[in-house]
């Protein structure tokens, strides 16, 4: 096989974007004596990540934006045209959220995100051609998936588990419902490319800008809902567009409901809206504030789609509205006694003991929960593998253990297992400070650790280093919190730390 015929082989298996295939094509085809040499390099790199860099590289280099460029490129907003056709609003699902909703901090979790956006790595391609078009509903699902085919999905390729945006007749066997497009993932790089989709991670519908307009006006979608439910039928016109508010929003909760689905999003091209469910009391809907399309990050808030990256990447950790905790169990590995080793006991606290182990090689530690004596422990404990499975799986490690494995122990108890530190003598000046960024990264992903106290506090030393890095333990109560319940957490542990509130 020649050089040329093995290299686009690569470029089309590697599932590089309409644009960006053109332009390693054109970039070959004028510059032939070097495919012989990019071919030899590509063997060089061990994973399709790092091919897709390398190529990408090769495309004029000046034009590759860090991810922190990419994601505050500054969207135009569509050129609207009256129109009349109707858009259909029916619920999947019988049930509907408690009243009244609530409105989601969405933005200030968002924008804490944004900031850890890389600057330094050049990767990914600048988008070319970004045009506004007639906003009607269908060509806002196509306006919609083609911005994030040349945005989001450069990045999404790159994921252990690829995603993709797409209309839901690709999902068909999975989707219930008919939401205007859906995100998904796949295996692997080919599964995606056929379109062999494995998991929903998100559902989404559309409505048209004018007939938003005509019903919030500037008004908050979670505002007008709740005086929407409460409002007397007067048979007038008012009424009339109170029973359509009522009508968009349940529907968004009804596919939400039927797909099981943590995270939704209604969109109207101008401006769009994230929803969110809790585990804990799933029926209580959350609604953003809007994020409109043209919106650009600036020193309080970010970019439309900055908001769109920290959506993929809460949905993407823990898409499942896991309300059932038979379900849960359900796929949880059970483990043979014989399988642990057992050493010290290294605590006990209110949710039990726990012991050093080695499982599979590995030693940490080890805590325990009696699958059928205490629901409310048991509960604590599938929330803290939620926990750690979803949004804080980016810091294990860093602030938080890592999380080894987690199961049923013997068809009796679920456990879960993480890498231990021993809890060293009284903190440090430094190991303090750790302590504060640690509970801040927690807080950056929208998390209450809900448990704030010295026992909780772990240090462990880096082996390499010498130095001591610090960790936070005992994720039973946490949940999403809202700025003040997360600025309170926070001004609870720097009071436990002696530290002084105006100075820090």
């Amino acid at each position: 096989m020649s050089p040329l015929s093995i290299l686009k082989g690569e470029i089309n298996r590697l599932g590089f974007v309409s644009g960006e295939k053109i332009s390693l094509l054109s970039h070959f085809t004028e510059n032939v004596e070097k495919i012989a040499v990019a071919v030899s390099c590509l063997d060089d790199f061990d994973t399709d990540e790092d091919k897709r860099t390398y190529l990408r590289y090769l495309i004029s280099p000046s034009e590759l934006l860090t991810e922190q460029e990419l994601f505050r490129t500054v969207l135009p907003l569509p050129i609207l045209h009256p129109n009349t056709t109707t858009t259909n609003a029916l619920s999947s699902s019988r049930k509907v959220p408690n009243d009244p909703l609530k409105s989601w901090d969405f933005l200030t979790y968002d924008f804490n995100a944004s900031l850890n956006l890389n600057s330094n790595i050049r990767k990914y391609n600048r988008p070319k051609n970004i045009e506004s078009v007639s906003a009607s509903e269908n060509t806002t699902v196509d306006w919609f998936l083609r911005t994030m085919e040349v945005f989001n999905e450069q990045r999404l390729i790159d994921l252990v588990r690829p995603e993709k945006w797409c209309r839901c007749e690709f999902f068909r066997q999975t989707v219930k419902g008919h939401p205007g497009f859906i995100r998904c993932s796949a295996e692997n790089t080919q599964q995606l490319l056929r379109c062999e989709f494995t998991r929903l991670l998100a559902v989404a519908e559309v409505k048209p800008e004018w007939l938003i307009r005509s019903l919030l006006g500037e008004e908050e979608l979670y505002m007008a809902y709740n005086t929407a439910v409460t409002a007397v039928d007067d048979s007038t016109d008012v009424h009339t567009k109170y029973q359509k508010i009522i009508r968009i929003v349940r529907q968004m909760f009804g596919y939400m409901v039927i797909n099981d689905m943590r995270f939704g999003l209604l969109t109207s091209y101008v401006r769009t809206w994230f929803f969110c469910r809790q585990p804990e009391d799933p029926n209580n809907l959350y609604i953003s504030p809007a994020v409109f399309t043209d919106q650009n990050h600036t020193s309080v808030r970010a970019s439309f789609l900055e908001c769109m990256h920290y959506f993929e990447n809460l949905s993407t950790n823990s898409p499942n509205n896991v309300s059932r905790r038979g379900k849960q169990l359900k796929y949880m590995k059970n483990y043979k006694r014989n399988q642990f080793s057992f050493g010290d006991v290294l605590g006990s606290g209110r949710s039990g003991t726990v012991f050093t182990a080695k499982l599979f090689g590995k030693t940490g530690a080890l805590k325990i929960v009696d699958l059928y004596k205490n629901e409310s422990l048991l509960k604590e404990m599938l929330n803290e593998i939620e926990i750690y499975r979803g949004p804080l799986k980016e810091i294990q490690g860093i602030y938080i253990p890592k999380l080894l494995k987690f199961g049923v122990l013997h068809e009796a108890f679920v456990f879960i297992f993480t890498s231990f530190a021993e809890l060293g003598n009284k903190l440090t000046k430094k190991e303090k400070q750790l302590a504060i960024e640690g509970l801040q990264a927690i807080h950056i992903r929208g998390i209450m650790h809900g448990d704030v106290r010295l026992e909780n506090i772990m240090a462990k030393e880096n082996k390499l280093t010498g130095k001591n890095c610090v960790w936070w333990i005992d994720f039973a109560l946490s949940k999403i919190g809202n700025v003040k319940e997360l600025d309170r957490e926070l001004f609870e542990l720097k009071r436990l730390l002696g530290i002084s509130i105006e100075n820090s």
